[in-house]
């Protein structure tokens, strides 16, 4: 398809300071749709889309809080941002 694609770590509503830089960087390299991958209630995909001018597709993931990686794992370690440019 000739699409650039890029993948942000480390991502969540509840530490929506981390977003900023990141979402910032998106929209200043002119990114054409954002998919945001969360679980528990799918905040994060409505979060991003109040915070970009360009459409955010929200992608559920069955990890959430206390059941990845067999409770080891937050559901923010699981939220992931994926791009396309």
């Amino acid at each position: 398809m000739g699409c650039d694609v890029g993948l942000i770590y480390d991502t969540g509503a509840a530490g929506i300071h981390r977003l900023f830089p990141d979402l910032s960087k998106l929209v200043e390299i002119g990114v054409g749709v954002i998919v945001v991958a969360a679980g528990r209630g799918g905040t994060l995909p409505t979060v991003v889309s109040g915070l970009v001018p360009v459409p955010v597709v929200g992608l559920p993931v069955s990890v959430g809080y206390g059941t990845g990686g067999n409770g080891k794992r937050s559901s923010r370690c699981s939220s992931r941002v994926l791009y396309l440019q």
